[in-house]
Order: C-alpha cells, then sequence, then structure tokens
C-alpha cells in the first residue's frame, strides 16, 4: 500500500510518496520552492553519470527512478531526490532527509487498523514525532549558537593567527615610543623586573623567559673609527614578545601603585 504525505517547506509543500522501504519525493514541488526546475538539474552531464551510476549498482532502470505524472509533476526515488535537493540547497536537502527518515521509521512500526482507534496509541505516537523533532530543533540551535560563539572569537584567532604568530621583528625602541617613554627607560624597567639583563652590549632574556618565542636575535655588521670591519647582536622583540612586554610592564606599574597608596 502507498501512501501519500504532504510536508510544509518554508510556505511550499512538498509531497512524499512512501511504499515498502523506499520513499517518491515529487520534484516538481521541491525545485519550485527555489524557483527553478527539474529539468535543468537533469541536463547537467554530472546528472547523467551520477544517474547511469545508480542505475547499475541499484541493478535498476531510469523510469523507476524518475517518473512524470501529467498534472502532477516528476517524481524522483529518495536517492535521486536527495542528490537533486544538495543542488537545490544544502540545508534543503537535510531538510528531506530528515523527513525521508520519518516517513521510514514510522512506518516501520507496526500499525493495525484497531490501533488508530486507540487515543493513546495516537498521542504516543505524536509524542514520539514532537519528540525527535524537538531534539532535532535542539542540535539546530546549539550549532546556531556554536557559530555565534566563534564569530564572537574571529578578532582574536585572527589576532593570534595573524599577529602574535608574524614573523616581523620590533626593535626595542618602536615598542618603547608606542608605550610613551624611550628604549632606555624600557630597558630599565624590564631589567628591575627581572626580564632581561645584559650580556656585553647585548640585552637578553633571563632563563625563565628564554624559548618562548618572545625575541629573535639579528647578526649585522659595522664599521668602527678605525675603520675596521666589525660585527654586532641586536635583540628584536617578536609580536609575541611585544604583547609580553606591554602587559608585564602595565602590572608592574599598577603594582608600584597599589603598593604607593597602601603605604
Amino acid at each position: 500500500m502507498e501512501n501519500l504525505n504532504l510536508f510544509n517547506y518554508n510556505g511550499f509543500p512538498v509531497s512524499f510518496r512512501s511504499k515498502d522501504t523506499e520513499v517518491m519525493l515529487n520534484a516538481t514541488q521541491m525545485a519550485s520552492a527555489f524557483r527553478k526546475r527539474p529539468g535543468k538539474w537533469l541536463e547537467l552531464p554530472s546528472t547523467e553519470q551520477f544517474l547511469s551510476q545508480l542505475e547499475a549498482i541499484r541493478k535498476t532502470d531510469r523510469s523507476q527512478l524518475i517518473q512524470t505524472i501529467n498534472g502532477v509533476g516528476t517524481w524522483m526515488h529518495e536517492d535521486v531526490a536527495m542528490e537533486f535537493a544538495r543542488w537545490l540547497s544544502p540545508s534543503f536537502a537535510i531538510w528531506c532527509n530528515d523527513r525521508i527518515k520519518e516517513l521510514l521509521k514510522f512506518k516501520a512500526t507496526a500499525i493495525h487498523p484497531e490501533d488508530l482507534l486507540n487515543p493513546d496509541f495516537i498521542i504516543n505516537l505524536a509524542t514520539e514525532l514532537k519528540k525527535e523533532r524537538e531534539e532535532k530543533e535542539r542540535i539546530t540551535q546549539t550549532a546556531m549558537l556554536q557559530e555565534k560563539e566563534l564569530l564572537k572569537a574571529a578578532p582574536k584567532v585572527h589576532y593570534y593567527n595573524n599577529v602574535l604568530q608574524s614573523e616581523s621583528l620590533i626593535p626595542t625602541n618602536v615598542i618603547a615610543k608606542d608605550m610613551g617613554m624611550s628604549a632606555v627607560t624600557l630597558n630599565r624597567i624590564l631589567h628591575r623586573q627581572k626580564i632581561i639583563y645584559r650580556s656585553g652590549k647585548t640585552w637578553v632574556l633571563y632563563h625563565e623567559y628564554q624559548n618562548k618565542g618572545y625575541t629573535r636575535s639579528k647578526t649585522h655588521t659595522f664599521t668602527d673609527n678605525e675603520g675596521n670591519l666589525k660585527t654586532a647582536v641586536t635583540t628584536y622583540w617578536t609580536e609575541r614578545g611585544r604583547a609580553f612586554i606591554q602587559y608585564m610592564v602595565g602590572n608592574g606599574f599598577k603594582k608600584s601603585a597599589d603598593k604607593a597608596q597602601s603605604a
């Protein structure tokens, strides 16, 4: 026995015919929800390739997969309809798949004529359907919230990926200028906080802060007053190091202020 079920997608009716364990969908109605026609999809070379493969694998012919009924429209077997739905819209394909699962699930439940006269049976059946739809709605809402959180976090992710991970190197005087002080003052503060110390003529990090990606060293050549070519090592800060300095120096000033107020 074949059953005809009518569902509503965004105000557009879509008919499903179920029989045994297979479902046919009205492709004309499916397409009308997107102002398209099934014929456009059926003309695609990729569609022809898909249908040929499906015929071979399912060991069936085209007339079993696609049926055109005058005055009703084009009907597609669920295997074909799902491929067609994906072409129309991924979210619509998911909706169609959910309706097919509902039809097959509740059809598989043994329903006897006398059951239809039993109010408790009808209530239980409707309750199960409601629970299933509520669960799908919950999953959808969770996915939407997760997407919202990802969008909210996007600027931070961008900052981490494109700024903190940047390979650019920054001289101390540039960072100091941004913080409203000289490089000498900044180095003195970092030294007082036991972040850097002098090794010869070069400022280097204390062991605690090494190997964290805060600094890089560059060797350059110069000519001294006597005309001799010499080399020197200069420490540069990475973007991660700049963020570290701003945090540490800012905290250091705050602690100093708090200490002064409590004195």
